[in-house]
């Protein structure tokens, strides 16, 4: 068959209560209902070549807190994995979603195991791309994991986010981060990761 392409996209607000989410909307919301949860530092437009080539869904990708156009949690409060997974249950809530699928990349596949795994009555499907689910260390080695932890939060402490002159700065940093990725990817990924200062231009991240 074709690639027929999803309708879209448009713009989604999602008010949490607690946060804003921010996400991109694909297709007929009449259609089965796929939530997209994209990785570590990326955003809602992970999923921009997908939906080209997807149909016969509403497909809604989330910047999940933190990323993207979403919210930041305050000050002092850290980006836990089960922290995320709740979001994304109460962004199904406010869709009206009682059951969905979810489409999951990297990290964002981590946490859509364990919602999958915790709730499976809410989800139809799991599909995951460079997934399988949460990284986990013997029972034994929890207390060294912890002070890792404490330590890297500490070092966050006094951590500035880079900036960049112009916009190609940031694409090609993007292509050299963490996981190598191409110029294109990276054109997508930062069209929706940057916003604009008094230096230049910065991450949205979080």
């Amino acid at each position: 068959m074709a690639d027929v392409g999803l309708a879209g996209p448009r713009e989604i607000e999602l008010d949490l209560g607690y946060i804003t989410v921010a996400a991109k909307g694909w297709g007929d919301e009449q259609d089965p209902p796929v939530l997209a949860v994209h990785g570590w530092l990326d955003n809602a437009n992970s999923f921009d070549a997908l939906a080209a080539r997807m149909s016969g869904l509403y497909l809604v990708a989330m910047d999940t807190v933190g990323h993207g156009r979403s919210g930041h949690r305050p000050a002092g409060v850290y980006y836990h994995l089960l922290d995320h997974v709740t979001d994304i249950v109460n962004v199904a809530d406010i869709l009206g979603w009682p059951r969905f699928s979810l489409l999951g990349h990297s990290m964002g596949g981590v946490l859509c195991t364990l919602l999958a795994g915790a709730l499976p009555h809410r989800v139809r499907r799991l599909a995951l791309i460079e997934s399988l689910g949460p990284y986990t260390n013997l029972d034994q080695e929890a207390p060294a994991q912890l002070a890792k932890s404490i330590a890297q939060m500490h070092e966050l402490r006094g951590k500035t986010m880079p900036h960049y002159r112009t916009i190609e700065d940031a694409v090609q940093a993007r292509m050299k981060g963490w996981g190598a990725i191409t110029d294109a990817a990276s054109r997508t990924l930062v069209e929706r990761g940057l916003v604009r200062d008094r230096d230049g231009y910065t991450w949205c991240t979080d």
